[in-house]
């Protein structure tokens, strides 16, 4: 049976992190899905930017509308605000 440790894959059992290591880390391909996280990650942080800022322009946009709004363009809507 295998021995079972606390040790985090790719340090020693010192838990120090060597070249060797870091090297044979990298000729198996973690770096590259490395890569391939941090990418993704930006990409989710420039959508949920670009969301939050349509949001924003949205309620902009609503709230400069509100005024321009008779009494029976409003009466429709009454009952999500007043139940």
């Amino acid at each position: 049976m295998p021995k079972v440790t606390s040790v985090p894959v790719g340090l020693t059992e010192a838990g120090k992190l060597t070249a060797a290591l870091v090297m044979a880390r990298q000729k198996s391909g973690v770096a590259e899905l490395l890569k391939q996280v941090a990418k993704r990650m930006a990409a989710e942080a420039a959508v949920k930017k670009a969301v939050e800022e349509a949001e924003e322009a949205l309620t902009v946009a609503t709230l400069a509308k509100y005024p321009e709004l008779t009494a029976e363009e409003i009466r429709p809507w009454w009952w999500m605000t007043n139940g």
